[in-house]
């Protein structure tokens, strides 16, 4: 009994030991494919350096419209949102009053000519009396005095009269400058009180031309300046829409006019003012905007895209892809210098040369030495020729063709390593 359990046993071992060494083999046959990557292409152009900041757009020119004369609004010339001319009538208070102060003010003036006439005439006729002694001095003097009083207050006279012209003119309520008239304030037949900020009528904001003032690093002031000085016609920068998926579409150039006196010590910021012309509209008073201000330029710029860029323990690095055979690539781990994320999504980085091919999605699936093959960010595999592959036959044949190639590659590979003793 004993002796048929133990043969059974062997013969039983006999088959599991058959069985693992025909797995070992079909294991050791079995080839698994190249993986899948995205390619990105690394391109050399000429790009400034620059600083990515916020900003705020001012009007160029802002009024509060405040009458200078109280009285009652009797009429309203233009509409909240119009677009008005410099000296056009935006709004007309009762002139009764003021047209009845400048008739009172001419006679006034009147009045003081026929006296002054008369006391002129006066004194020609007694300075030959005085001449001849017929007349005192004193007397005569005093003639004289009379005339130069009667001129003093003719010309008292005349001001009065030309101040209650200007009071009557500024019944009529006329845009300081040309721009974009604001709301109503004040409505017909309200009573306003001359330059009182409650009676203000509207405002009006320039919105063809605008201010950028926006902030920079104090420690970079000095960086700006240079730039400065070697830009004649003043540093350009981008302006545009935060966070607006169509900015692209919403942006404008505007040049550095001005630097603020001083730094802001709470901040350690200095504010910089740009002018931008807005003939289009696109952008409006105390709306906040991105700004990029472009610094030094640099030529031959190399540029990689920002998902090929990663990171190990030593610093920043790339997977770089080179045709090894057919549709494969074989991948190398390059370490790189990276500088500044341009808005575009291209890094500035040392390390690479134009025309590199950069690993962008499926890094965790490659290592160094590893080989792999093009597909779209959707995973259809990408020929030979560069084209997608839409059809799920030539997709198996592909990736058929493309297993036994990197079988090929790697024995050829273990071939020509040396054998370990």
């Amino acid at each position: 009994m004993i002796k048929n359990t133990l043969s059974i046993a062997l013969v039983f071992a006999a088959v599991l030991t058959a069985l693992s060494g025909c797995a070992k083999k079909a294991q050791q046959t079995r080839q698994i494919p190249p993986a899948a990557v995205v390619l990105g292409d690394v391109v050399q152009q000429d790009v400034f350096s620059f600083i990515d900041t916020l900003g705020t757009v001012n009007s160029f020119k802002s009024v509060k419209v405040v009458p200078q004369v109280t009285g009652q609004i009797v009429k309203i010339n233009f509409k909240q949102g119009d677009y008005v001319k410099e000296g056009d009538i935006l709004a007309e208070i009762d002139k009764s009053r003021y047209r009845a102060n400048v008739l009172a003010a001419e006679a006034q003036v009147e009045m003081a000519k026929s006296q002054l006439k008369i006391d002129t005439l006066d004194m020609q006729r007694n300075k030959k009396l005085a001449e001849q002694d017929f007349v005192s001095k004193q007397t005569y003097d005093a003639l004289v005095s009379k005339v130069q009083s009667d001129e003093a207050a003719l010309k008292s006279a005349e001001a009065d009269l030309e101040l209650a012209k200007i009071n009557l003119n500024w019944c009529d309520v006329r845009a300081p400058i040309s721009g974009k008239a604001g709301f109503f304030n004040i409505d017909l037949g309200n009573i306003v009180n001359a330059n009182n900020a409650s009676s203000m009528i509207t405002t009006i904001e320039e919105t063809r031309k605008l201010y950028v003032d926006f902030f920079i690093p104090a420690a970079r002031h000095f960086e700006v300046q240079s730039a400065m000085k070697n830009s004649p016609d003043g540093l350009e920068l981008d302006v545009s829409y935060v966070a607006d998926k169509v900015s692209q579409k919403r942006s404008a150039k505007a040049r550095v006019e001005a630097v603020e006196n001083r730094s802001r010590y709470s901040s350690s910021t200095l504010v910089l003012r740009a002018v931008l012309d807005n003939k289009d509209l696109v952008f409006w008073p105390d709306q906040p905007v991105k700004v990029i201000l472009n610094l030094k330029k640099i030529e031959n710029a190399v540029l990689v895209p920002n998902a090929a860029i990663q990171v190990d323990n030593v610093g920043h690095f790339v997977y770089v892809a080179k045709k090894a055979e057919g549709a494969l690539y074989k991948i190398s781990k390059v370490q790189v210098k990276v500088g500044q994320l341009y808005p575009d999504g291209n890094y500035l980085v040392e390390g690479l040369q134009k025309g590199d091919k950069v690993v962008m999605y499926g890094q965790l699936r490659v290592a160094d030495g590893a080989l792999a093959y093009a597909s779209t960010p959707q995973g259809i595999p990408i020929a030979e020729d560069g084209k997608p592959i839409a059809d799920p036959v030539k997709i198996k044949e592909f990736l058929g063709q493309v297993t036994v190639q990197k079988a090929e590659i790697d024995f050829k590979s273990q071939k020509s390593a040396p054998s370990e003793k």
